[in-house]
């Protein structure tokens, strides 16, 4: 049967597809999971594994949060002391908008050198 045609006609009058075959895809994961290592040891160890993954990503967020709270510390207290210093207002408006195109470009550069 000619394939454009294949699509319009059910049932097939052929019974070409039945020549075909496929994966049992049920029983490959079955095997798969079946050849997993199990017991208590190993589940230790992977709980263990597991805290450990989300103990340093719980301590590397804490620490980028200390930064990024340190750095809009920096940012207020530099803009509040030219503004002071100036006896003008307008100039703690480039400072803010510098600090924050700094902060942009060093997020896009960490993003670019270090992104998947």
């Amino acid at each position: 049967m000619k394939p454009f045609a294949s699509l319009k006609i059910y049932p097939r009058p052929d019974n070409e597809y039945k020549s075909k075959s496929s994966l049992d895809f049920q029983r490959v994961l079955g095997n798969l999971y079946g050849q997993r290592p199990t017991g208590n040891i190993v589940q230790a160890y992977l709980w263990a594994l597991c805290f450990l993954i989300g103990f340093a990503m719980g301590s590397l967020a804490f620490l980028l949060d200390l930064l990024v709270e340190y750095l809009s510390y920096v940012r207020w207290h530099l803009t509040e002391h030219m503004v002071r210093l100036n006896q003008s207002p307008v100039i703690g408006l480039p400072i803010i908008l510098g600090f924050s195109i700094l902060f942009t470009v060093v997020a896009a550069a960490i993003t670019g050198n270090f992104s998947p």
